[in-house]
């Protein structure tokens, strides 16, 4: 069985994590969402949405504003990378948004990482930033080999899962795509191991 495919016993708490991303993103319509995720319908769409798609490349160094980040660094997370690369003013600023609503539904997840990439033409949008969730890249031509030829969308991004393998590519510039996003980070990101219940007795043997 795929690992990153849920087996119909997924957590409240991820459940609940989407809920309130998808509550922010687009309101109340989300609720119906909710309802229908324990269905086979869509276990059988997220395999199928979820196939690997190509790996990213491990040894690419990406140039950040304090450091440079190499991508096999990002290994053991599930990783969404995405670009405002020729996005007009008023899209990116929609799209700065979205991506900081993400962030407050997923960015204290231990094992989600994102990465921004951000034409060096254009001002640093103000997302969080830091060594453990996000981090802000200043793109260069080496960066357009992350993306398919046939993705053809001002904002664009694509999800990796914890072995780099590329999941799904997304056309960002609408809501969408965040929200085909929303529910494939609560697919992807690993759930944290849950600590053996030890009974008293036991600790007192």
């Amino acid at each position: 069985m795929d690992p990153f495919i849920p087996d119909g016993k997924t957590t409240w708490r991820s459940r609940l994590l989407v809920l309130i991303a998808l509550l922010v993103l687009f309101g109340l319509p989300a609720i119906s969402w909710f309802y229908l995720r324990e269905g086979v319908d869509f276990r059988r769409r997220m395999a199928q949405e979820l196939t690997p798609k190509d790996t990213l490349p491990p040894n690419l160094k990406l140039a950040t504003s304090g450091d440079t980040l190499v991508l096999a660094a990002l290994e053991g997370n599930a990783v969404f990378i995405w670009t405002l690369e020729g996005a007009p003013d008023d899209e990116a600023d929609r799209a700065i948004r979205r991506a900081d609503t993400l962030m407050q539904g997923f960015g204290k997840e231990e094992r989600f990482r994102m990465v921004t990439l951000v034409p060096q033409t254009r001002p640093q949008p103000n997302l969080p930033s830091g060594k453990y969730r996000h981090w802000l890249v200043a793109t260069t031509p080496r960066e357009n080999a992350l993306w398919p030829d046939t993705l053809d969308a001002p904002v664009k991004g694509l999800v990796a899962d914890t072995s780099l393998v590329v999941r799904h590519y997304y056309d960002l510039s609408d809501r969408a795509g965040w929200s085909k996003l929303v529910e494939h980070l609560a697919v992807l990101i690993p759930q944290q191991p849950k600590p053996d219940i030890i009974l008293k007795r036991e600790k007192e043997k």
